[in-house]
């Protein structure tokens, strides 16, 4: 872990600068600011594991009925449906329940084992690239670890880590073509690139970058035409190599699913042009309490060792000069490009996305890792030309150290009790659990709109309303709400929740029924304003949704109103309904009874205020 300067003979750089005692001080710094950090990654993931994300077991489904031998559908004996991000997700899941194991288990297990990845990733690109794995640097990839987003990135049960690792390993082979420009790691980049891309769809933005930089970097590190051809010929075959490969995706894709788009809910951006702009803002306000501080103080370290000179404007030239000196002949800094470009154009692409279900930043933290391994090239720059002056290094390092300590008891990351269940994850589970204890699986058919942990434990047949599992109701063939509506109504259910009441007795339009007119439907039904998930769940038109209101007066038995935390959160109501039809009504009467806050007597549309 030492300052290196650049050798021709071996591509990399020559250590220099420090003496074997100072390496080993800095080296032993390093690795306890690390250690103590993954710690503290790890209670802070034992803190959050308890908590469900419903939209990863909707993963957990897929992944079991592939496990199964039932292929990628999500009901049994059902149509193949992509209603997942991720196929090497579902993939990776699978083969961990065909072992025996529990995904909830497997997918903490594999999350944890690709944020080591990802910090191995950091940490053998900065040795190799810039020569050490200075404090200062080492206390970046701290904050990366404590920051409890990547907890909860760990324990969300989806795909973010798993991309996150992928991503690193891509741009562990791109670095290393920039110095070896050899065919291995022409197929490495090109086979890490197409898993991402398997991962992630907008893993395809960062590959771009990725392409875009290293081309951009043989014009810049080549002498001669014909090292630049050779160069840009590999990459060139490294592309032609993952057209190959997603070729051969799309023809598997459309033969077994009959479309190659993906599921049009999951397509966020186009039409909303920088809907995400507030989400990354704030994420990126976010890194900068954290990254900020402790980089001021390196560039005020840098002024502190310029004014020790006679001419500060004299030594900061000097100081420039010796930067790009340590850089490698700019090579340094070529790199750094393949590392900010990627993040770069991903921040873009998210600012032009709707980051719905987006808990912990999962839309823009990918780029986390990118922006942590860049401030961690250029601080190690940096901080080498106050070698001269040990007084200042030292400072600075003890600043990092303690503004890691300051993060860490702010951040209240000593609390490492498990955080308990949501109340949403509460809800869910208490309803999965009701239904599965009817021992019905697969022969019952449920209507909800929460597509994860409902039909995950309960083993229930689903329709879903918002789409995500249904190709129809997805909107693949552009249906119209009328046509939504048909469908919904036209399938087998037997239990359906939802936050619409019963039309009244002998109303048979809106404008007769005096429910219409009541506080709950007339505002918080008719009027609220959607979000994208809500406008595929609620019909805000008056004629459609008293005829769905009179389906459920007509065909279901109201249960009563649902103790939903939803009431608190937005003023829904949820409301349970068995099918009188339901050759499974005696048995699924019984198992809601305990679920109920009111009764259909009780329920008073007309009081928000109530409790």
């Amino acid at each position: 872990m030492k300052i290196q300067r650049f050798d021709k003979s071996t591509g990399y750089l020559s250590h220099n600068g420090y003496s074997d005692r100072q390496t080993r001080l800095f080296s032993s710094l390093s690795l306890a600011v690390l250690l103590f950090s993954f710690v503290t990654y790890l209670g802070e993931t034992y803190r959050f594991h308890i908590e469900r994300w419903d939209d990863a077991y909707i993963t957990f489904r897929f992944a079991q009925h592939l496990s199964e031998g039932l292929g990628l559908v999500w009901n049994i004996g059902g149509e193949r449906v992509e209603g997942f991000t991720s196929v090497f997700h579902v993939l990776l899941l699978s083969f961990g329940m065909i072992l025996g194991m529990d995904p909830w288990l497997w997918s903490l297990l594999l999350s944890v084992i690709c944020v080591i990845i990802s910090i191995v990733s950091m940490l053998v690109i900065l040795y190799r690239h810039t020569g050490m794995i200075h404090p200062i640097a080492a206390a970046m990839i701290g904050f990366y670890l404590i920051d409890k987003t990547t907890a909860i990135h760990s324990t969300s049960g989806l795909e973010t880590q798993l991309f996150v690792a992928v991503l690193g390993l891509n741009l562990f082979f791109a670095l290393e073509f920039i110095d070896f420009p050899r065919w291995s790691l022409a197929v490495f980049l090109a086979v890490t690139a197409f898993v991402a891309c398997l991962t992630r769809p907008e893993a395809v933005i960062y590959v771009l970058g990725i392409y875009l930089a290293l081309a951009v970097s043989g014009v810049s590190k080549t002498d001669s035409r014909k090292k630049f051809l050779a160069i840009v010929g590999k990459l060139g075959i490294s592309a032609i190599l993952i057209a190959s490969m997603g070729l051969m995706y799309v023809i598997w894709k459309l033969t077994y699913f009959g479309y190659l788009l993906p599921n049009p809910f999951y397509v966020k951006s186009g039409k909303f042009a920088f809907a995400g702009l507030d989400e990354v803002t704030a994420y990126l306000e976010h890194l900068s309490g954290w990254f900020l501080p402790l980089l001021v103080c390196v560039i005020v370290g840098l002024f502190v060792v310029a004014k020790k000179s006679e001419s500060t404007s004299s030594r900061l030239r000097a100081i420039y000069s010796e930067v790009m000196e340590r850089s490698a002949l700019r090579r340094t800094w070529i790199k750094l490009s393949v590392i900010a470009l990627p993040a770069l154009m991903g921040l873009g692409f998210y600012t032009t996305i709707i980051h719905e279900v987006g808990g912990g930043f999962r839309f823009s933290y990918p780029t986390y890792f990118y922006i942590v391994l860049a401030l961690g090239f250029i601080v190690t720059l940096m901080i080498s030309v106050t070698r001269r002056h040990r007084g200042v290094e030292i400072a600075l390092v003890c600043v990092a150290v303690f503004w890691l300590g300051i993060v860490f008891v702010s951040h209240r990351a000593w609390k490492f009790e498990p955080a308990s269940l949501s109340a949403f994850g509460r809800f869910h589970t208490r309803i999965g659990e009701a239904l599965r204890e009817t021992e019905l699986g697969s022969n019952g058919t449920v209507i909800c709109d929460a597509a994860g942990v409902i039909p995950y434990l309960s083993g229930f047949n689903q329709v879903d309303r918002i789409g995500l599992t249904d190709n129809f109701m997805s909107g693949r063939s552009n249906p119209t709400n009328e046509e939504r509506e048909d469908y919904l109504w036209s399938r087998p259910a037997d239990v359906y929740f939802g936050n619409e009441p019963p039309a009244s007795m002998g109303a048979e339009d809106a404008s007769q029924d005096p429910i219409m007119n009541s506080r709950y439907v007339s505002e918080e039904l008719i009027k609220r304003r959607l979000t994208l998930v809500e406008s595929r769940i609620f019909v805000q038109d008056p004629k459609l949704l008293h005829a769905r209101m009179r389906h459920l007066r007509d065909d279901w038995e109201l249960v009563g109103e649902m103790d939903w935390p939803g009431w608190k959160a937005w003023k829904l109501k949820s409301f349970v309904y068995v099918r009188r039809g339901s050759p499974y009504l005696r048995i699924l009467l019984p198992k809601f009874q305990r679920l109920i806050r009111y009764t259909p007597d009780q329920i008073d549309l007309n009081d928000l205020d109530r409790e």
